[in-house]
């Protein structure tokens, strides 16, 4: 897998910024180093201004904790090009996981977020399930749109 650390991961977020640019997919997911909620949240501070047409962004196996995933749910409402968010995997607690479901019913676009699989117990997934009306046992993707 890839080893992108905090420097490899803060280029990747000047590279979304740059204008022409023609990505449309970037996955981080599974690599040998997990980029952490340092480069999540530096992604999410670049999503709204994003030059590209960024349409699949997976986090999966990344090592982010709610400290990764609070700024990426606060930016998602405004990501109106991505569709498809990938935050399995990982130490995503309650907190985290709510914040990604409340963006989830902001954001303007057809946004599908997988968040199974992280730190939150089955209370919290019922939760989350209300939140969002959907099945936990039949719905592991949360969909809106």
């Amino acid at each position: 897998g890839n080893r992108i650390g905090d420097e490899g991961g803060a280029a990747l977020v000047s590279a979304l910024a740059r204008p022409n640019s023609s990505l449309t997919s970037l996955d981080l997911g599974k690599q040998g180093q997990p980029v952490g909620d340092a480069v999540a949240a530096a992604l999410a501070s670049s999503l709204p201004r994003c030059a590209c047409p960024l349409q699949t962004l997976d986090l999966r196996y990344c090592g982010m904790t709610d400290k990764g995933a609070l700024p990426l749910a606060a930016a998602l409402p405004r990501c109106r090009a991505l569709r498809f968010l990938d935050v399995r995997y990982n130490a995503i607690g309650a907190t985290g996981a709510t914040a990604l479901a409340v963006a989830l019913g902001r954001a303007d676009s057809a946004l599908r977020v997988w968040v199974t699989s992280n730190a939150y117990n089955d209370q919290d997934a019922a939760d989350l399930a209300a939140l969002l009306s959907v099945d936990p046992t039949t719905a592991p993707l949360a969909e809106r749109g």
